[in-house]
């Protein structure tokens, strides 16, 4: 049985890949058809702020995975771990859907599953599979919803 993650995610994908403009044909123009999320303006810039902390930490892997640093990598993935989880805090829990929060809460611990995997010797292709996933996870949230301030 499929769990309601992997079922969030997939349709998540598909329609991130129908909205598309190269699946809309040539000259499309993209619809934005995401699930308008309001915060207040301060939530807002939180949830933008780790938005752009889980980025970084990407970044990160992904250069020390090419210098061939799985410690380096594992520290940057660790940065965005559920310890810097902006979005466990009972006060953006009030102002985000659930399946936003939860997603939130998912990603953070697929960055902390990313570094102990990179904390053990293995192959490079795993840790690449590792964050193939995680930055599909990435796209499906964006492609769910937009975060929009409340006014």
């Amino acid at each position: 049985m499929r769990s309601a993650r992997t079922i969030l995610l997939g349709a998540a994908l598909l329609g991130a890949v129908a909205g598309s403009p190269a699946a809309q044909g040539p000259g499309a123009v993209p619809t934005d058809n995401r699930e308008r999320l309001l915060a207040p303006a301060p939530a807002r810039t939180k949830i933008l702020f780790e938005m752009r902390g889980m980025l970084e930490a990407l970044e990160g892997v992904l250069d020390a995975l090419a210098r061939g640093d799985r410690v380096a990598a594992a520290e940057a993935a660790r940065h965005a771990g559920v310890a810097h989880a902006v979005d466990a805090a009972p006060q953006m829990q009030r102002v985000l859907p659930a399946a936003f929060v939860e997603a939130g809460l998912e990603t953070h611990r697929a960055f902390d599953a990313l570094a102990t995997f990179l904390e053990r010797p293995g192959d490079e292709r795993g840790a690449l599979a590792e964050l193939a996933a995680l930055t599909g996870r990435c796209v499906a949230c964006h492609a769910v919803w937009r975060l929009d301030e409340a006014r």
